[in-house]
């Protein structure tokens, strides 16, 4: 998996860069849903501090964009923390790449029970 940081408005530190690469390196195990190598995935990761009027304090942001597949994956987060950030949009991550797994094994058996189906003489497309 190609990586790709990107900091806004504050300094990268080799320490959040670690970070990033730990946490990111979790979801490889989602390559066996993907139907594709990961080393063919881009992930593109911009953390930064987030300057809107209307939010007081400290306020990061992450976001993450994940192309693999021709499938394209989008998750932002923001929080009081920059650690809680990269948490909570990995986590936001996780959970879209699962479910987009299950979709695709869905398919894939609705598909095969479709062809035993013709094979055993029964018509998959008729309404009892």
């Amino acid at each position: 998996m190609k990586i790709n940081i990107k900091a806004t408005n504050f300094e990268l530190t080799p320490a959040i860069s670690d970070y990033l690469d730990s946490k990111l390196e979790s979801l490889k195990k989602f390559k066996r849903y993907l139907g594709q190598e990961e080393a063919n995935w881009l992930c593109n990761v911009e953390v930064g501090r987030a300057t809107a009027h209307h939010l007081h304090g400290e306020i990061f942001r992450a976001e993450v964009q994940l192309f693999f597949a021709n499938q394209h994956i989008y998750k932002e987060a923001t929080a009081q923390n920059l650690y809680a950030a990269i948490d909570e949009v990995k986590d936001e991550v996780e959970a879209a790449l699962s479910a987009h797994g299950q979709k695709r094994q869905t398919l894939i058996r609705r598909g095969g029970r479709a062809v035993k189906n013709i094979l055993r003489g029964i018509n998959p497309f008729k309404k009892y």
